[in-house]
């Protein structure tokens, strides 16, 4: 997007070279918290596994047969009183949103993982 020669930024500032470049604040968050959590070393290590796990169930049809036929029998959560019948996501190293829906499907079939 910003890039100097081919980036949208480039391509606009050839057209009004007044433009002001500005990052998206949701894009400047992600990159704050993705470089926190690299300095954590627990943080580091969680994500590790979750992406490890995910992938490693996710990125094999076998496996991920496996998991679905086994792992996703409907199983009751202590606050809810309706069966969780949920996926593993992929985990995304840089959309922090997304790896919050990964942490909560990993960790909401912890026990069944």
């Amino acid at each position: 997007m910003s890039g100097k020669l081919n980036g949208v930024k480039k391509l606009i500032e050839d057209i009004q070279p007044k433009i002001c470049f500005v990052h998206c604040s949701n894009h400047s968050l992600d990159l704050t918290l993705q470089e926190v959590a690299r300095k954590n070393i627990s943080m580091c290590d969680i994500f590790t596994m979750v992406r490890d796990v995910s992938n490693a169930i996710l990125e094999s049809a076998k496996r991920k047969s496996i998991y679905e036929n086994i792992v996703l029998e409907p199983c009751y959560h202590p606050s809810k009183l309706d069966s969780i019948k949920q996926n593993l996501l992929p985990f995304y190293p840089t959309r922090w949103f997304v790896r919050v829906k990964s942490l909560t499907r990993f960790l909401d079939n912890y026990s069944r993982v």
